[in-house]
């Protein structure tokens, strides 16, 4: 009976043989995808001519062109890579050029909505007696 009392306490593999484990291989280390800094220009199509720069110090992000000198500049915070800025000047380029094409849609719809009421006058004058 005492030798039960000894039994109790350890686990259910005791006696038996310890199975070789084999190493499992180790996946190659993960290399980060550098993000980048130069980008194409949407003024004068050349490509990686734009280069963003972030200045964590003052919080500005700079965007400047070498070939046709275009600029534009953001605040920036501390999560802010220069993809994010290089998009959000795409993203104003193309609110400014959306409310450039409705102020030529006003510039040509206007004068013709003046000439057709003008005409509408005209006829109503005609033809009263």
């Amino acid at each position: 009976s005492s030798a039960l009392v000894c039994r109790v306490g350890y686990p259910s593999s005791m006696g038996k043989r310890k199975s070789r484990k084999t190493a499992k291989p180790k996946a190659p280390p993960r290399t980060l995808q550098k993000i980048p800094t130069s980008f194409d220009c949407p003024f004068c199509n050349h490509a990686h001519t734009v280069e963003c720069k972030l200045s964590m110090k003052t919080q500005v992000g700079n965007i400047h062109c070498r070939v046709c000198a275009a600029t534009w500049q953001t605040t920036i915070n501390h999560l802010t890579e220069p993809v994010d800025v290089y998009s959000e000047w795409l993203d104003e380029i193309e609110k400014a050029n959306r409310g450039h094409e409705e102020a030529q849609l006003l510039v040509v719809w206007v004068p013709l909505l003046l000439l057709l009421l003008l005409l509408l006058l005209l006829l109503l004058l005609l033809l009263s007696p």
